[in-house]
């Protein structure tokens, strides 16, 4: 091989890392399993485009699971490896303490992205950081990365910190802000979230409405049961309670006990109607379903405390009364159940 064809193949070799390279940028890993592998062209709050070898791809931010983006730092990358693994105080204390050398804009907005998400968890679970110290975090990352693939989860994370300390009217205003997404995955369970917001804040009636609507869409069959659960507790709201017990009845003979978040949501709803009906022991004992069997879905976990509080007084149980008075006050301090005992 004379010198000149040798330096040609050397030189196409290198030609073809470089080119290699150069496209093993940033990487989309998508909920189906696959990889989009290259250069992040663009990005809005419903998609963003990848250019790659083969063109131009865009991926709905609905179909994303996680994202490692071209130069992103080892301790980004272990902040959000923790952030899924739900170790939301080490992802917190992690990003808290690091700063960017040189903060790109698309891993400048990852950082503020986990940062804030952890903070919002951390402060839902009763933590060390409070509601409004994570809702300033989200509401900063709302504002100043409004095309990040991540800007919806914020809105929908913020508006559950709301909810969950009793600030309805804004967290309506803010799950309303998710009907606009494109993915009907976030406006379906959007539109639950504020179903279960207008309930709580008093608008029975509406919230009737939003759930139907849920019931009767072509939805995931989890959510399906999820608004089920919470349609029978507006009708139990709106007299409707007789109807509301089989429907819910029926739910739990035919679905399977396994289903932890709508098998504690269901015993709620049962216990509701019991309680229109005013057959307190009934409403006692399907509470009790849901404080004793199902402690680790912390949102129907402090609801049942705080109706089983509600219906120990009718029964002039003082002892239930005022043992589900100071679980509620120890463990969950800043929840909105709390605050309305």
């Amino acid at each position: 091989m004379t010198n000149k064809v040798f330096q040609t193949v050397i030189s196409c070799c290198i030609a073809l890392v470089c080119c290699s390279l150069s496209w093993a940028q940033s990487n989309v890993t998508t909920k189906t399993g696959s990889t989009v592998r290259g250069k992040i062209t663009s990005m809005t709050a419903d998609n963003i485009t990848v250019e790659t070898r083969n063109g131009n791809r865009e991926v709905s931010i609905g179909d994303i699971r996680n994202i490692r983006l071209d130069g992103e730092p080892s301790w980004l990358s272990s902040a959000k490896t923790r952030f899924n693994e739900s170790r939301y105080e080490t992802c917190y204390e992690s990003l808290t303490g690091s700063q960017l050398e040189d903060p790109v804009e698309y891993i400048a907005q990852e950082v503020e992205y986990y940062k804030s998400m952890a903070a919002a968890n951390i402060a839902l679970a009763g933590g060390q950081v409070s509601s409004k110290e994570a809702g300033t975090l989200l509401l900063k990352f709302v504002q100043q990365y409004p095309s990040a693939y991540g800007h919806y989860r914020a809105v929908e994370k913020f508006a559950d910190l709301a909810a969950d300390t009793g600030a309805f009217n804004k967290a309506n205003e803010y799950y309303e802000k998710l009907l606009a997404s494109s993915s009907t995955e976030i406006q379906s369970r959007a539109t639950v979230k504020l179903g279960r917001s207008k309930l709580y804040g008093g608008e029975s009636a509406e919230a009737e409405r939003l759930f139907s609507g849920i019931v009767d869409g072509e939805v995931s069959n989890e959510m399906k049961l999820e608004a089920t659960c919470f349609l029978v507790q507006a009708m139990a709201f709106n007299n409707k309670a007789d109807e509301g017990i089989k429907m819910i009845e029926e739910l739990i003979d035919r679905e399977n006990s396994d289903q932890t978040t709508i098998f504690a949501r269901a015993y709620i709803a049962l216990g509701c109607c019991h309680m229109q009906k005013q057959d307190w022991k009934a409403a006692r004992i399907a509470f009790m379903h849901t404080q004793l069997l199902y402690q680790t879905e912390r949102d129907a976990y402090t609801e049942a405390l705080y109706r089983l509080n509600k219906v120990a007084q009718q029964l002039q149980d003082t002892e239930r009364s005022a043992r589900t008075r100071q679980l509620l006050k120890s463990r969950f301090p800043n929840s909105y159940w709390t605050s309305t005992l």
